[in-house]
């Protein structure tokens, strides 16, 4: 059976202040993957109130395309490591009609998890 989406079990939530995508005026480093957003480049950047405590993200666009098509709640930083605990944990469920929604380098990305996952299970 496919899932509908990738879970994290959220039982906490944050509050978004503000979100939008915009251009990069100056280098940025993506909170999910790490890669560098080059000027002139867009990414979506999120202003949030998480205990009491202010913070801004920063994600690429193709870390977002996972957001968007694969989880249906995630946690800040840590969306990779979810979808790779799916893949390994759940790999008969992945939601493959999502994984084709994915931007190229997104789905590269989840494919090559899929593909490491199939090649440790023997």
């Amino acid at each position: 059976m496919e899932y509908a989406c990738i879970s994290a079990h959220i039982d906490d939530e944050s509050e978004v202040l503000s979100c939008k995508t915009v251009k990069a005026k100056k280098n940025h480093s993506c909170c999910e993957c790490g890669i560098q957003i080059e000027p002139g480049s867009q990414y979506w950047n999120e202003k949030i109130v998480f205990d009491g405590k202010h913070d801004r993200y920063k994600t690429c666009l193709d870390c977002m395309s996972v957001r968007e098509h694969l989880l249906c709640d995630f946690y800040y930083e840590m969306i990779w490591e979810t979808v790779r605990e799916f893949i390994i944990e759940y790999p008969e469920d992945l939601p493959w009609a999502k994984i084709g929604r994915l931007t190229p380098l997104a789905r590269d990305k989840v494919c090559g998890i899929i593909e490491e996952a199939w090649e440790a299970a023997g």
